[in-house]
Protein backbone atom coordinates (compact mmCIF):
# COMPACT_ATOMS: atom_id res chain seq x y z
CA UNK A 1 0.00 0.00 0.00
CA UNK A 2 1.10 3.08 -1.06
CA UNK A 3 2.41 5.54 2.05
CA UNK A 4 0.69 9.16 2.36
CA UNK A 5 1.80 12.82 2.88
CA UNK A 6 0.02 14.21 5.57
CA UNK A 7 0.10 18.32 4.35
CA UNK A 8 -0.03 20.70 7.20
CA UNK A 9 -2.76 23.93 6.23
CA UNK A 10 -2.87 25.64 9.31
CA UNK A 11 0.45 27.74 9.50
CA UNK A 12 1.28 28.73 6.05
CA UNK A 13 0.10 31.96 4.22
CA UNK A 14 -1.73 30.45 1.50
CA UNK A 15 -3.95 28.74 4.08
CA UNK A 16 -5.03 32.06 5.50
CA UNK A 17 -5.53 33.15 1.63
CA UNK A 18 -7.54 30.59 0.91
CA UNK A 19 -9.47 30.91 3.77
CA UNK A 20 -10.62 34.53 3.08
CA UNK A 21 -10.98 33.83 -0.45
CA UNK A 22 -13.23 31.24 0.43
CA UNK A 23 -15.23 33.29 2.57
CA UNK A 24 -15.40 35.89 0.00
CA UNK A 25 -17.11 32.94 -2.66
CA UNK A 26 -18.73 32.00 -0.27
CA UNK A 27 -20.82 35.24 0.52
CA UNK A 28 -21.24 36.20 -3.42
CA UNK A 29 -21.95 32.74 -3.93
CA UNK A 30 -24.91 32.87 -1.78
CA UNK A 31 -25.97 36.20 -3.17
CA UNK A 32 -25.93 35.17 -7.00
CA UNK A 33 -27.76 32.27 -5.58
CA UNK A 34 -30.59 34.21 -4.05
CA UNK A 35 -30.58 36.10 -7.51
CA UNK A 36 -31.21 32.76 -9.19
CA UNK A 37 -28.18 33.16 -11.36
CA UNK A 38 -27.43 29.96 -13.56
CA UNK A 39 -24.11 28.80 -13.13
CA UNK A 40 -23.31 28.14 -16.83
CA UNK A 41 -24.02 31.96 -17.24
CA UNK A 42 -21.36 33.02 -15.00
CA UNK A 43 -19.02 30.32 -17.08
CA UNK A 44 -19.51 32.02 -20.39
CA UNK A 45 -19.40 36.04 -19.33
CA UNK A 46 -16.30 34.71 -17.62
CA UNK A 47 -15.05 33.59 -21.77
CA UNK A 48 -16.60 36.65 -22.40
CA UNK A 49 -14.44 39.18 -20.32
CA UNK A 50 -11.36 37.22 -21.44
CA UNK A 51 -12.06 37.36 -25.34
CA UNK A 52 -12.60 41.26 -24.48
CA UNK A 53 -9.19 40.86 -22.50
CA UNK A 54 -7.72 39.52 -25.70
CA UNK A 55 -8.19 42.49 -27.78
CA UNK A 56 -6.66 44.91 -25.48
CA UNK A 57 -3.27 42.07 -25.10
CA UNK A 58 -3.41 42.51 -28.64
CA UNK A 59 -3.85 46.05 -28.70
CA UNK A 60 -0.80 46.83 -25.56
CA UNK A 61 -0.14 43.32 -23.80
CA UNK A 62 3.71 45.06 -23.11
CA UNK A 63 3.19 48.68 -23.50
CA UNK A 64 4.97 50.55 -20.43
CA UNK A 65 2.37 52.57 -18.10
CA UNK A 66 2.95 56.29 -18.25
CA UNK A 67 5.33 56.79 -21.18
CA UNK A 68 3.73 59.96 -22.89
CA UNK A 69 5.81 60.30 -26.24
CA UNK A 70 8.58 59.18 -28.29
CA UNK A 71 11.65 60.59 -26.93
CA UNK A 72 10.67 58.61 -23.60
CA UNK A 73 11.02 55.16 -25.45
CA UNK A 74 13.47 52.87 -23.53
CA UNK A 75 16.93 51.22 -24.16
CA UNK A 76 14.83 48.24 -25.24
CA UNK A 77 13.23 49.25 -28.14
CA UNK A 78 15.25 49.64 -31.52
CA UNK A 79 16.31 53.45 -31.68
CA UNK A 80 16.09 53.44 -35.28
CA UNK A 81 12.53 53.20 -35.70
CA UNK A 82 10.01 55.12 -34.54
CA UNK A 83 7.23 53.60 -31.91
CA UNK A 84 4.97 54.55 -29.53
CA UNK A 85 3.95 51.55 -28.22
CA UNK A 86 4.52 52.44 -24.42
CA UNK A 87 1.51 54.67 -24.80
CA UNK A 88 -1.76 53.10 -23.29
CA UNK A 89 -3.17 51.40 -20.80
CA UNK A 90 -4.17 48.63 -22.79
CA UNK A 91 -1.98 45.89 -20.07
CA UNK A 92 -4.06 47.26 -17.33
CA UNK A 93 -7.75 47.07 -18.68
CA UNK A 94 -6.67 43.48 -20.55
CA UNK A 95 -5.59 42.58 -16.76
CA UNK A 96 -8.60 43.74 -14.57
CA UNK A 97 -10.83 41.87 -17.44
CA UNK A 98 -8.90 38.43 -16.88
CA UNK A 99 -9.25 39.37 -13.31
CA UNK A 100 -13.05 39.81 -13.48
CA UNK A 101 -13.27 36.46 -15.85
CA UNK A 102 -11.27 34.65 -12.80
CA UNK A 103 -13.79 35.49 -10.43
CA UNK A 104 -16.88 34.34 -12.53
CA UNK A 105 -14.79 30.78 -12.83
CA UNK A 106 -14.49 30.96 -9.05
CA UNK A 107 -18.03 32.06 -8.45
CA UNK A 108 -19.51 29.61 -11.11
CA UNK A 109 -18.39 26.06 -9.53
CA UNK A 110 -19.61 27.72 -5.75
CA UNK A 111 -23.27 28.71 -7.29
CA UNK A 112 -23.52 25.20 -8.99
CA UNK A 113 -22.46 23.51 -5.63
CA UNK A 114 -25.16 26.03 -4.04
CA UNK A 115 -27.45 25.39 -6.33
CA UNK A 116 -27.12 21.75 -6.05
CA UNK A 117 -26.32 21.68 -9.72
CA UNK A 118 -23.29 19.54 -10.39
CA UNK A 119 -22.65 18.03 -12.99
CA UNK A 120 -20.15 15.76 -15.35
CA UNK A 121 -21.67 17.92 -18.34
CA UNK A 122 -21.01 21.45 -16.15
CA UNK A 123 -17.43 20.17 -14.94
CA UNK A 124 -16.36 19.10 -18.61
CA UNK A 125 -17.91 22.48 -20.44
CA UNK A 126 -15.81 24.70 -17.08
CA UNK A 127 -13.02 22.90 -18.44
CA UNK A 128 -13.15 23.60 -21.96
CA UNK A 129 -13.75 27.14 -21.75
CA UNK A 130 -10.91 27.19 -19.18
CA UNK A 131 -8.48 26.10 -22.00
CA UNK A 132 -10.33 28.33 -24.15
CA UNK A 133 -9.22 30.83 -21.70
CA UNK A 134 -5.67 30.63 -21.49
CA UNK A 135 -4.92 30.18 -25.42
CA UNK A 136 -6.89 33.67 -25.66
CA UNK A 137 -4.68 35.05 -23.20
CA UNK A 138 -1.15 33.61 -24.29
CA UNK A 139 -2.42 33.88 -28.31
CA UNK A 140 -3.03 38.20 -27.58
CA UNK A 141 0.32 38.30 -26.35
CA UNK A 142 2.03 36.43 -28.96
CA UNK A 143 0.20 38.63 -31.38
CA UNK A 144 1.22 41.77 -29.90
CA UNK A 145 4.86 40.97 -30.10
CA UNK A 146 4.34 40.08 -33.84
CA UNK A 147 3.12 43.11 -34.07
CA UNK A 148 5.93 44.56 -32.95
CA UNK A 149 8.87 43.68 -34.38
CA UNK A 150 10.84 47.30 -33.42
CA UNK A 151 10.90 45.55 -29.71
CA UNK A 152 14.55 43.85 -29.63
CA UNK A 153 13.90 40.18 -29.56
CA UNK A 154 10.34 40.54 -30.23
CA UNK A 155 10.27 37.22 -31.84
CA UNK A 156 11.89 35.76 -28.88
CA UNK A 157 8.84 37.22 -26.16
CA UNK A 158 6.38 35.59 -28.96
CA UNK A 159 8.07 32.39 -28.54
CA UNK A 160 8.31 32.47 -24.98
CA UNK A 161 4.26 33.30 -25.16
CA UNK A 162 3.30 29.98 -27.42
CA UNK A 163 5.60 28.18 -25.31
CA UNK A 164 3.88 29.48 -22.29
CA UNK A 165 0.70 27.94 -23.55
CA UNK A 166 1.76 24.89 -24.71
CA UNK A 167 2.94 24.18 -21.01
CA UNK A 168 -0.58 25.24 -19.67
CA UNK A 169 -2.44 22.88 -21.69
CA UNK A 170 0.13 20.61 -21.13
CA UNK A 171 -0.26 20.45 -16.83
CA UNK A 172 -4.29 20.19 -17.44
CA UNK A 173 -3.86 17.34 -20.01
CA UNK A 174 -1.37 15.47 -18.67
CA UNK A 175 -3.96 16.08 -14.96
CA UNK A 176 -7.06 15.11 -16.92
CA UNK A 177 -5.43 12.03 -18.34
CA UNK A 178 -3.73 10.38 -15.37
CA UNK A 179 -7.12 10.70 -13.10
CA UNK A 180 -8.43 8.50 -15.68
CA UNK A 181 -6.36 5.66 -13.84
CA UNK A 182 -5.62 7.46 -10.51
CA UNK A 183 -8.03 9.33 -7.81
CA UNK A 184 -5.66 12.66 -7.92
CA UNK A 185 -2.79 13.84 -9.40
CA UNK A 186 -2.53 17.83 -8.06
CA UNK A 187 0.98 17.41 -7.39
CA UNK A 188 2.90 20.22 -8.73
CA UNK A 189 2.77 24.13 -8.36
CA UNK A 190 1.48 25.53 -11.49
CA UNK A 191 -2.08 25.15 -11.54
CA UNK A 192 -4.30 27.19 -13.46
CA UNK A 193 -4.80 29.98 -10.83
CA UNK A 194 -0.89 30.20 -10.44
CA UNK A 195 -0.76 30.87 -14.11
CA UNK A 196 -3.40 32.99 -14.79
CA UNK A 197 -2.40 35.36 -11.11
CA UNK A 198 1.34 35.38 -12.58
CA UNK A 199 0.02 37.02 -16.18
CA UNK A 200 -1.91 39.42 -13.63
CA UNK A 201 1.03 40.89 -11.71
CA UNK A 202 3.24 40.94 -15.21
CA UNK A 203 0.26 43.06 -16.70
CA UNK A 204 -0.37 44.88 -13.60
CA UNK A 205 3.77 45.74 -13.45
CA UNK A 206 4.05 46.04 -16.93
CA UNK A 207 6.71 42.83 -16.83
CA UNK A 208 4.52 40.50 -18.98
CA UNK A 209 8.07 39.54 -20.69
CA UNK A 210 9.12 38.56 -17.06
CA UNK A 211 5.99 36.62 -16.48
CA UNK A 212 5.90 35.01 -20.00
CA UNK A 213 9.42 33.63 -19.41
CA UNK A 214 8.88 32.37 -16.14
CA UNK A 215 5.55 30.63 -17.63
CA UNK A 216 7.74 29.23 -20.00
CA UNK A 217 9.89 27.84 -18.18
CA UNK A 218 8.84 26.92 -14.72
CA UNK A 219 5.39 25.00 -15.32
CA UNK A 220 7.91 22.43 -17.48
CA UNK A 221 8.61 21.02 -14.12
CA UNK A 222 5.17 20.59 -12.89
CA UNK A 223 4.17 18.59 -16.27
CA UNK A 224 7.24 16.08 -15.21
CA UNK A 225 6.26 16.19 -11.75
CA UNK A 226 2.45 15.19 -12.75
CA UNK A 227 3.94 12.51 -15.46
CA UNK A 228 6.36 10.83 -12.65
CA UNK A 229 3.78 11.14 -9.79
CA UNK A 230 1.18 9.22 -12.08
CA UNK A 231 3.36 6.92 -13.87
CA UNK A 232 4.59 5.86 -9.70
CA UNK A 233 0.85 5.56 -8.84
CA UNK A 234 0.28 3.50 -11.88
CA UNK A 235 2.87 0.96 -11.51
CA UNK A 236 2.30 1.04 -8.03
CA UNK A 237 5.86 1.69 -7.19
CA UNK A 238 6.47 1.84 -2.90
CA UNK A 239 8.84 4.77 -2.24
CA UNK A 240 8.70 8.17 -0.52
CA UNK A 241 5.77 10.53 -2.29
CA UNK A 242 3.81 7.81 -3.72
CA UNK A 243 0.27 9.20 -2.94
CA UNK A 244 -0.49 12.30 -1.15
CA UNK A 245 -3.41 13.19 1.34
CA UNK A 246 -5.30 16.35 0.53
CA UNK A 247 -7.04 16.33 4.23
CA UNK A 248 -6.32 18.86 7.02
CA UNK A 249 -3.52 16.95 9.45
CA UNK A 250 -1.59 17.63 12.17
CA UNK A 251 0.31 21.41 11.96
CA UNK A 252 3.57 19.35 12.76
CA UNK A 253 3.60 17.48 9.79
CA UNK A 254 4.39 19.35 6.74
CA UNK A 255 4.51 18.35 3.13
CA UNK A 256 7.96 17.93 1.37
CA UNK A 257 8.98 21.53 -0.43
CA UNK A 258 9.25 19.33 -3.69
CA UNK A 259 5.19 19.04 -3.89
CA UNK A 260 4.05 22.84 -3.89
CA UNK A 261 0.86 22.33 -2.30
CA UNK A 262 -1.43 24.51 -1.65
CA UNK A 263 -1.59 25.69 2.17
CA UNK A 264 2.07 24.22 2.72
CA UNK A 265 4.96 26.35 3.61
CA UNK A 266 7.04 24.90 -0.03
CA UNK A 267 3.85 26.41 -1.75
CA UNK A 268 4.33 29.85 0.34
CA UNK A 269 7.88 30.20 -0.59
CA UNK A 270 7.73 29.54 -4.40
CA UNK A 271 4.71 32.07 -4.89
CA UNK A 272 6.88 34.39 -2.86
CA UNK A 273 10.31 33.32 -5.48
CA UNK A 274 7.94 33.94 -8.80
CA UNK A 275 6.51 37.40 -7.25
CA UNK A 276 9.82 38.63 -6.68
CA UNK A 277 10.74 37.79 -10.33
CA UNK A 278 7.84 38.93 -11.79
CA UNK A 279 7.95 42.49 -10.33
CA UNK A 280 11.40 43.37 -9.73
CA UNK A 281 12.52 42.03 -12.69
CA UNK A 282 12.21 43.63 -16.46
CA UNK A 283 13.99 41.00 -19.12
CA UNK A 284 13.41 43.68 -21.13
CA UNK A 285 16.34 46.28 -19.71
CA UNK A 286 18.33 42.93 -19.41
CA UNK A 287 18.78 42.11 -22.33
CA UNK A 288 18.81 38.77 -21.65
CA UNK A 289 18.66 36.91 -25.45
CA UNK A 290 22.53 38.41 -25.74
Amino acid sequence: MSRRIQISRNRSISHYVGVYVGRFRDIFSEELFCLRIPPNLLTILGVLCTMFAFYFLVGGAGDRIGRKNRTEMPAYVNESISSDISASMAGIYAGVLIFIAGMFDIMDGAVARRANRVSRLGAFLDSCFDRISDGLIFLGIMIYYLQHREIRYAHWYAILSVTALFHAELISYVKARAENFIPDCRVGYWQRGERIGAVLVGLFCGHIETAVAVLAIFPFFTVMRRVVFAVRQITGASHRGLSVSFRETDPSKDIPLKYFIRGSWGYDLMTIINLVLIIFIDIRVFHVFG
